[in-house]
């Protein structure tokens, strides 16, 4: 009798399984769809806060690499994790050289995050968000007219900060993605300038300091690989 249960038991279990499959919507026992990524962009970014960064940075040349991998959760939704790294050439505001002075300044940031894209048909909108190392170098050169006095001012400064931002791609064949993103990078830096007057260091009670938030808004074009 027990293995008349038993076996009307499996009978029933097996046919319950039956049907929670067939009723999965199409698709949903595939494998999980992978796809990995490859970008390279061309850009500007523009300071838009605070206003110690909008009177050092005028808009400057920004050059992006991005790259990682997608999985597809749904049928329009992918997601995974993401890796940027984004050199920024400053173009010092026009005060410096209005003061004869020569600055030189590069704003660094690698960071790591997560990309949501929402794929229909050839078109893919985006969201990203990335934290990680932000890191700014400053160098002033002030001189005398003829060069009797020289003075450099140089500084460094390395802390964590992040990005967010959107975008919209073009999947127009396969392995190939064209588009636009839009982000903003944030994070909180301290410059000390240490002077050199005709290149002799001086105490440092005589480092000039300051901190401000570096805020850019970033528009960049960008090709891919997909694959």
């Amino acid at each position: 009798m027990s293995h008349v249960i038993v076996s009307r038991m499996r009978r029933a279990l097996a046919l319950l399984a039956l049907l929670l499959v067939v009723s999965l919507p199409k698709g949903a026992m595939a494998r999980p769809k992978l796809t990995g990524f490859a970008d390279v962009g061309l850009g500007v970014a523009a300071p838009i806060y605070a206003d110690g960064y909008k009177n050092f940075a005028d808009p400057s040349f920004q050059l992006s690499l991005s790259g990682g991998v997608l999985f597809r959760v749904h049928r329009h939704v992918e997601l995974g994790p993401e890796l940027d790294l984004h050199i920024v050439t400053v173009n010092p505001d026009d005060a410096f050289a209005d003061r004869g002075v020569d600055a030189h300044s590069i704003r660094v940031r690698a960071l790591g995050g997560l990309r949501v894209a929402f794929p229909v048909s050839i078109f893919a909108p985006f969201v990203r968000f990335g934290v990680g190392i932000d890191y700014l170098s400053a160098s002033l050169i002030a001189a005398t007219p003829g060069g009797a006095f020289r003075a450099t001012y140089e500084a460094t400064s390395t802390v964590f900060g992040g990005d967010v931002g959107v975008g919209f791609e073009v999947r127009p064949i396969k392995h190939l993605a064209l588009g636009v993103q839009a982000s903003f990078p944030f994070a909180e830096h301290t410059l000390r300038l240490r002077a050199e007057p005709n290149g002799v260091p001086i105490p440092s009670p005589f480092v000039v300091s300051t901190t401000f938030w570096a805020v850019d808004v970033s528009v960049s074009a960008f090709v891919g690989l997909r694959w």
